[in-house]
């Protein structure tokens, strides 16, 4: 998910592209990364749940 993240700011600053699309859908994965990544060590970092 950040791979994809990394692509679409990359595109993002290609001029004559919608940049504003393409930033606001990395901004969108980057915060789901984030949050995905969150849950998985809150799991990790406790077992018994």
């Amino acid at each position: 998910m950040l791979l994809s993240a990394a692509v679409l700011g990359l595109l993002g600053l290609v001029p004559g592209m919608p940049n504003l699309v393409f930033l606001l859908f990395t901004a969108g994965l980057l915060g789901l990364a984030w949050w995905i990544r969150g849950r998985e060590q809150k799991r990790l970092s406790n077992p018994n749940r």
